[in-house]
């Protein structure tokens, strides 16, 4: 049987660094960043020659694709991700996010 979001995705967003207000004399404190978890179907790059082209002519070299439901927020780029199998809960894919569309139907991220 065919399923639609075999894998998910994992990374963890930044948080913000505590410090110091000046003007109100107190101190701000530091927020963690959040692990966010979503399920995804990871798609191997088999022609490594293939290449995405951007609006700029710019050419993004990638190794998977990776698509997301249209409910999922926007992955950044330059994000950190992991990707594993639902079932067996082996790693499939790992890497940097070089460029992330969120469409009207589903999302999609290139790593």
């Amino acid at each position: 049987m065919f399923k639609r979001f075999p894998h998910t995705i994992t990374y963890t967003t930044p948080g913000t660094p505590g410090g110091w207000d000046d003007d109100q004399g107190l101190p701000i404190p530091e927020v963690p960043g959040e692990t966010v978890t979503v399920d995804c179907r990871a798609e191997p790059n088999i022609r490594q020659n293939y290449t995405v082209k951007e609006d700029d002519g710019q050419r993004i070299v990638f190794a998977w694709t990776v698509h997301l439901d249209k409910s999922s927020a926007k992955v950044p780029f330059g994000q950190s991700v992991s990707i594993t199998d639902k079932e067996s809960g082996d790693q499939v894919a790992s890497g940097t996010v070089v460029r992330s569309h969120k469409n009207q139907l589903h999302n999609q991220i290139w790593i």
